[in-house]
């Protein structure tokens, strides 16, 4: 059934007004008609819905029954995402909202091919955050993760150097793979690099704040695809991968 996400107050018996993308998606993609039903939810809970009326392409809908479900994991994961291009980017950040991470933080690093000036970088944050908004509602997700403003690797490492979570940076070279680490933090911090991976320096001011460096596998792993596999890694480990 579908599902759409709706950032206003939520609860049973009331009617809302859809934002406008959330009605054209309705109205003229899925081509819904009155009193077609749907899911409607947030980081509060999902509700069924039915499309009640269609006012200046604005569609309102009345919110029935709570569902129970509740699909968000108890990890809570921070993921420094490298940037990279385009369509690399936007895989990664689609698969991280699959996997259930919390906020993602897009870092340039020195192996970073993509160049971004301060319009850009507001356009792709956008880009990114549309992203994640429709990964959350196909996968069934209630939160969306929050989408970070770009930093520097230097920046990013000071502006999450006080955290308490377990930082995590994947190396090439590290010599650990992740069931060797000893922690029952649920609160994760992983960083992952662009394609040719963090340089010696940037692993060496990450080991100097604490990160433990570890290793997915005995091969090289595109970009795109580390992000998923240390994700699933994560998840099976400290998360929900691995309960019914």
């Amino acid at each position: 059934m579908l599902r759409i996400h709706h950032s206003g107050h939520l609860q049973k018996n009331i009617n809302v007004d859809l934002s406008s993308e959330a009605s054209h998606h309705v109205l003229n993609v899925m081509r819904l008609k009155i009193d077609a039903e749907f899911r409607i939810f947030n980081a509060s809970g999902e509700f069924l819905a039915r499309l009640q009326a269609i006012s200046n392409k604005i569609a309102n809908v009345n919110v029935g029954e709570m569902l129970g479900s509740n699909p968000e994991s108890d990890c809570e994961i921070t993921l420094l995402q490298a940037v990279t291009r385009r369509e690399r980017m936007d895989y990664s950040i689609q698969k991280a909202t699959e996997m259930g991470v919390t906020t993602i933080q897009p870092v340039l690093t020195q192996h970073c091919v993509v160049k971004l000036n301060q319009k850009k970088s507001s356009q792709r944050i956008e880009h990114w955050k549309g992203i994640a908004l429709h990964a959350a509602e196909q996968s069934g997700r209630l939160k969306i993760p929050e989408i970070k403003p770009i930093l520097t690797w230097s920046n990013a490492l000071i502006e999450y150097n006080e955290t308490k979570a377990l930082k995590l940076i994947f190396a090439l070279a590290a010599s650990k793979p992740l069931n060797q680490i000893t922690s029952d933090s649920k609160n994760i911090l992983l960083a992952l690099g662009p394609v040719g991976g963090f340089s010696i320096a940037e692993l060496d001011q990450a080991m100097s704040k604490d990160y433990k460096a570890i290793k997915l596998g005995p091969r090289i792993l595109r970009a795109e695809t580390a992000t998923t596999a240390a994700l699933t890694a994560i998840q099976m480990r400290w998360g929900d991968l691995d309960k019914s």
